[in-house]
């Protein structure tokens, strides 16, 4: 018992030390953060501006393609997608007979 008087005693009197050691920690903690936050922040800037540049490389590529290319694969999807509409038609039209 007379250990911890003694150890209570101490702590008391050092009491104002720790308070300054306790705030210079936070303050070093905050500053730590803050650091983190802008290095954050920076890397996050490169990364839009990384992207912003390949997005406007490729509407750069996009935007060189023969309209012509573009017209024959449009009519190339359309002739696949008629062939499931064909197929969908005749199914419908199937359905119609059975119940009659």
């Amino acid at each position: 018992v007379d250990d911890l008087a003694a150890t209570t005693t101490t702590t008391k009197s050092d009491s104002p030390n720790h308070e300054k050691e306790d705030i210079q920690h936070e303050q070093e903690d905050l500053q730590e953060l803050e650091a983190a936050r802008k290095e954050r922040m920076e890397l996050m800037a490169e990364e839009l501006k990384r992207e912003k540049e390949l997005q406007e490389k490729e509407a750069d590529a996009t935007a060189t393609v023969d309209p012509n290319s573009k017209f024959q694969y449009l009519i190339g999807q359309s002739e696949v997608f008629a062939h499931f509409l064909a197929g969908a038609s005749a199914a419908a039209a199937g359905k119609k007979k059975k119940k009659k």
